[in-house]
């Protein structure tokens, strides 16, 4: 069985950063996601250190998905809808 601790970021960090890919805005991803502009761009900031790759050119508050963002984002938006269907199953047979 693989160790997914060592080969994925943190999970929040993709929330965070599928949010990003959608709003383009840190004041949209902070109300989206309950926490402050500073600690949407603390994540995603963290998040590019860990990929090394820039996924955003920032412009003020206003964020502009890079080409690799781009592609990462479709990636993780299957692999965020294929967890959110598997919680749904397990939710749906304890539920009477």
């Amino acid at each position: 069985m693989k160790n997914y601790r060592k080969s994925l970021p943190p999970l929040d960090s993709l929330l965070f950063f599928h949010a990003a890919a959608r709003n383009k805005s840190l004041a949209l991803v902070a109300e989206e996601l309950f926490v402050t502009q500073a600690a949407v761009s603390k994540r995603i900031h963290r998040f590019e250190e860990w990929l090394g790759a820039p996924l955003f050119t920032r412009q003020g508050r206003n964020l502009e998905i890079t080409e690799a963002g781009k592609a990462l984002a479709s990636d993780v938006e299957i692999g965020l809808d294929f967890l959110d269907r598997a919680i749904e199953k397990v939710k749906a047979q304890s539920s009477p």
